[in-house]
């Protein structure tokens, strides 16, 4: 609810510092809202909400998770049993809310945090994905097409012809989780397959 963010933000309320935690959480499936205020309202598409943090924040929040993986997978551990879900939380750690986004698959909501500089698309979490290689990973290929087109930087126009230029390490550390992860529905992606043939020329 946006009127009561607001209430909130006005008499003080700290969006950054707080993180959501708990059992409720870690329940597999894992529900991963990032652990912010700002990741939470993005992952549940709370458009409005998420264009009044992002400009109530003095310095741009990108941030979504602990940075205190220690503590984090500690508090995993007092929650469940299942390994998977502990050795899955190194992987979340230090992802930014587009990583976050990512996750649950909103092409919408990434395209909207980009367009308000919500974040970088090069930015890595603490494993060293990028919201690129982090789309590949999950496996959705409708985000991996929308962080392509998005990380697209145009060089020049020409009525219905564009010409862009992509960061060539990151579609090769892309390459390699499709191939490691088994992706093969990404290979087949036709933007993909383009800037692939196109690499190699």
């Amino acid at each position: 609810d946006l009127s009561m963010v607001q209430l909130l933000v006005e008499h003080g309320a700290d969006t950054v510092g707080p993180r959501a935690a708990g059992r409720f959480f870690y329940k597999a499936p894992m529900l991963y809202y990032g652990g912010t205020v700002l990741g939470t309202a993005a992952c549940l598409g709370m458009r409005r909400t998420v264009d009044y943090l992002i400009a109530s924040q003095p310095y741009g929040v990108t941030l979504c998770d602990l940075k205190d993986q220690g503590a984090y997978r500690r508090g995993l551990r007092m929650a469940t049993d299942d390994e998977r879900l502990v050795s899955i939380s190194a992987s979340l750690q230090g992802n930014t809310v587009l990583h976050c986004v990512v996750a649950h698959g909103d092409t919408a909501m990434i395209r909207h945090l980009v367009r308000h500089g919500a974040g970088h698309l090069r930015m890595k979490n603490d494993s060293g994905f990028s919201v690129l290689t982090w789309a590949a990973l999950v496996g959705s290929p409708e985000m991996v097409q929308e962080v392509l087109r998005l990380s697209a930087t145009p060089l020049w126009s020409w009525g219905p012809v564009t010409a862009n230029r992509y960061d060539v390490d990151a579609l090769l550390d892309m390459l390699a989780i499709v191939a490691e992860m088994g992706r093969e529905q990404l290979i087949r992606l036709p933007h993909f397959r383009q800037l692939i043939s196109d690499m190699w020329r």
